[in-house]
């Protein structure tokens, strides 16, 4: 499809990354009812709204032309992101009323788990060169973004799960390399999925093979429980292995799964250019 070729692709993912983020700022308003101290979620409701405005300004420079701005635009849109989320998740202790208020001051990680794969998608998508584009499919796409966001936002429902009820919340140092994690093996699959589209397909398919089986073993590891905190064998998990199959189990297989779809279009995407006319000529 012509329309995953040109800057319609980004104009659509832009957009969506925008309603996402308005619908992030409405979440945390919402969330901020049930926080012990509502009003410190303020500043997050605003930058979040801010960075969908800047989000969708920058597509337009986009398609304009003018990629550079676009890229610094979506990277720090990204970056102020990251920077709300991990307030709450600094590997050390919370134990002046200084840093216990910026720590109030961190939305739930959630809602931005629908929007951070499509900004890592927009930056990349812009900014990688090509080589040669191959012709992906709508399906390897969406099997491929799909698959990024379930990784992420599965995996941040289980380890908060786990953390309201064990004693991993009081380990910043571990608590902040598990959440680290899962967003890098999902901006990882992002970093695949436009290395195939601009021609690497074999380092794209690479990639996307390796952080799919890689999440697929790790979630069989944690089928019995969350074997990463020390009192796993005393406390019953009801969630598992449910949610560690849906948070790892399935997104690694989709991952997997959308190499062999990369593998499959670049192999039809030969085949037709072999059986042109215009191909068929030049052979005789």
């Amino acid at each position: 499809m012509s329309f995953l070729q040109s800057n319609g692709l980004i104009r659509l993912i832009a957009v969506s990354a925008c309603i996402l983020l308005f619908s992030a700022a409405v979440t945390v308003s919402f969330e901020a009812m049930n926080h012990p101290r509502p009003f410190f979620q303020i500043p997050s409701v605003l930058l979040t709204g801010m960075v969908g405005l800047l989000v969708f300004y920058a597509s337009y420079h986009a398609v304009s032309g003018n990629r550079v701005f676009a890229v610094m635009g979506w990277f720090l849109c990204l970056l102020v992101i990251l920077g709300l989320i991990y307030l709450q998740f600094l590997p050390m202790e919370y134990d002046t009323v200084e840093l216990l208020r910026l720590k109030s001051m961190s939305p739930p990680i959630w809602p931005y788990t629908f929007v951070m794969p499509l900004l890592v998608f927009l930056i990349l998508e812009t900014a990688l060169p090509s080589n040669n584009s191959i012709h992906s499919s709508v399906m390897f796409l969406v099997i491929g973004l799909f698959a990024s966001i379930l990784l992420l936002f599965m995996s941040t429902v289980l380890i908060s799960s786990v953390a309201n009820i064990s004693e991993l919340i009081f380990m910043p140092e571990r608590l902040f390399g598990i959440i680290t994690v899962p967003l890098l093996a999902s901006f990882a699959a992002i970093f695949g999925l436009v290395a195939v589209r601009k021609g690497f397909l074999l380092f794209g398919v690479g990639i996307l093979f390796f952080v799919g089986l890689a999440t697929e073993l790790i979630s069989t590891w944690a089928y019995s429980g969350p074997y990463f905190i020390e009192t796993s064998n005393r406390i019953f998990y009801k969630m598992f292995p449910m949610l560690p199959i849906v948070a790892g189990t399935i997104p690694g297989i989709l991952i997997a799964t959308s190499g062999l779809v990369a593998i499959r279009d670049s192999r039809v995407a030969t085949f037709e250019h072999v059986s042109t006319p215009a191909h068929e000529v030049e052979l005789s």
